[in-house]
Parts: C-alpha cells; sequence; structure tokens
C-alpha cells in the first residue's frame, strides 16, 4: 500500500482546486434558465401592483375631494379628463358643470402604462358632502379585463366595486 507523502499530496491538491469549465457552463445555463422563466411573471407582477396602486390612490383621490368640499366650503367635482387623467376640480358656488372651475390635484396615468385607463362619468360634492352629480369613476385593466369601479351616491356614499369585464354602471344599492 502506498503511502501519501507531502510530494504526491501536492500533485493531487493541484487538480481538486477551483471549478472545471463544464460546471461553470452549466452552473450558468441554470442561470439563464430559471431567469427566463421568472422574468415574465416579474413583469405581470409589477404591472397588477402598478393597476392595485391605480385604483388605491383613485379611491382616496376621491374620498379627499369629499373631504375638501367639507372643509372649504365649497363645490368639489371629480372629472374624467380623458382616459389618462381624473381631475379634482374646485367649482366654487357653480354647480352647472362638473369640469368647470380651478384644477385642485391631478392624477395621470404613466404614458408607458397602456393596459390602463379611467372611465365613468364623474361626480360633485356640496359643502355638506352630499352629491351634486351622483356617477362613478372606474380604472379598467385590459390585459386582465378587470375593473374597479368607485360608485358615488346621491347622499355622498361612497363604495367600491370590483369584477370582470367592462367597466359598467354601479349597481343598485340594497
Amino acid at each position: 500500500m502506498d503511502k501519501i507523502n507531502h510530494r504526491n499530496w501536492r500533485f493531487l491538491r493541484s487538480f481538486s482546486s477551483g471549478y472545471s469549465l463544464v460546471e461553470i457552463i452549466i452552473v450558468i445555463a441554470l442561470i439563464v434558465i430559471l431567469t427566463s422563466i421568472a422574468i415574465p411573471f416579474l413583469l405581470k407582477f409589477i404591472k397588477y401592483n402598478k393597476y392595485q396602486n391605480y385604483c388605491n390612490t383613485l379611491e382616496l383621490l376621491i374620498k379627499e375631494a369629499k373631504i375638501t368640499a367639507i372643509e372649504k366650503s365649497t363645490n368639489i367635482g371629480v372629472c374624467v379628463d380623458n382616459e389618462k387623467t381624473v381631475k379634482i376640480i374646485d367649482m366654487g358656488a357653480k354647480r352647472l358643470r362638473l369640469c368647470d372651475g380651478t384644477p385642485i390635484k391631478i392624477f395621470q396615468i404613466d404614458p408607458g402604462d397602456t393596459f390602463v385607463k379611467f372611465k365613468g362619468s364623474g361626480a360633485a360634492f356640496d359643502p355638506r358632502g352630499f352629491v351634486i352629480f351622483s356617477g362613478n369613476v372606474c380604472v379598467y385593466n385590459s390585459e386582465r379585463n378587470t375593473y374597479f369601479l368607485v360608485c358615488i351616491s346621491n347622499f355622498g356614499r361612497i363604495r367600491i366595486v370590483t369584477g370582470e369585464g367592462d367597466c359598467g354602471n354601479c349597481p343598485q344599492e340594497d
């Protein structure tokens, strides 16, 4: 039986240190495969989070419009300006048109987010928090075919309706 002396040990150790080229190529191939699988899911996750952010911001914006009407003792309108913009308008004492007045806040969808758009009739609050014009504002996600509808009733009640399909009208209250 051969004994391992220090000369043989050095020879064996020189072959066992480091990684071979084949091992490195296999690891890189695995990383590429896992990354190519993960990226589409990550992009869907990011888009869903953007959609949820638009929904939550819209809900808070409408609630803030109602509070602003009460605090400032003025008429405040929520106006769907186009598919990418919702404005909060200080209507002053006028009650004729929803989008006439001074813009207080403007909420816009980023230009790159083509999968999301605003729809709806808008609404307006009087200084008591009641509604001048009842209506709705909707965030529609065209990729998932889902909607987030904020309904504003005649007495100023704000409720949320979600579902699949295109934005519709607010369902009757029970």
